[in-house]
């Protein structure tokens, strides 16, 4: 109510509205948090933060299905001053925008430049995007021209990786980087990656982004029960 009552900029009430939006994605409300965040990027006064909010909001957006938001607010963000990490980070976007929008072959070889840009500036971010190049390289198949799995598989085993226990996403890559060799190489990886997508470490925000993906490496090891039980969740 305050933020509709709102007659121009208003940093608490924009505060508020982001808290509200986390909430929202936790109870699985992804257009309510896309929506939240849209109105606080408007109501954000300084110039810097709104940059940073327009493209939480611009995310929010895309994982809501919003794509005329997502793309008006990635103007919007454009628009103003830009480090390397949001240029990187709009990049990203447009590219993830081109997949789900279209399906067209273009969004592979952005999502993997994209991938590429972000491993100096945040590199889990990075291998998340190195999944969905995957993704829409398995999309496109035999219509992928210049780039496919076999320059994607290469560009993720030169790619760093983070220390520590490794993520949903990293378990992922490890799978799709082992079908694109050989199904002995595939066994293991798949394997981990569905039992994580199965388990409880995963989050519900990680099943439904690899839900699709999860299916695809437990389908391509004949594990039809997992396939099956990764369609439920």
């Amino acid at each position: 109510h305050q933020a509709l009552a709102a007659s121009g900029p208003d940093e608490p009430v924009a505060a508020e509205l982001e808290r509200s939006a986390v909430r929202a994605q936790a109870r699985g409300g992804l257009a309510a948090a896309a929506a939240f965040l849209q109105r606080a990027a408007v109501l954000t006064p300084d110039p810097e933060r709104r940059v940073e909010r327009s493209l939480t909001a611009a995310h929010a957006s895309l994982e809501a299905g919003a794509f005329a938001d997502a793309r008006r607010l990635l103007a919007g963000a454009e628009a103003g001053s830009l480090d390397g990490a949001q240029r990187a980070r709009i990049d990203m976007l447009r590219a993830q925008l081109a997949f789900v929008a279209t399906r067209g072959n273009e969004a592979t070889p952005l999502l993997l430049s994209a991938a590429r840009r972000l491993e100096s500036i945040d590199l889990s971010l990075a291998r998340e995007t190195y999944v969905d190049a995957f993704s829409s390289a398995l999309f496109g198949a035999r219509l992928n021209d210049t780039v496919g799995i076999r320059e994607i598989a290469d560009a993720v085993r030169a790619a760093p990786r983070l220390g520590g226990e490794a993520s949903t996403a990293d378990l992922l890559l490890d799978a799709l980087v082992g079908l694109s060799e050989d199904y002995a190489t595939a066994v293991a990886p798949c394997t981990a990656a569905v039992k994580r997508l199965l388990g409880e470490d995963a989050s519900a925000k990680e099943r439904l982004r690899w839900l699709w993906q999860g299916c695809v490496v437990a389908i391509e090891i004949w594990d039809d029960g997992g396939a099956s039980e990764l369609s439920r969740k």
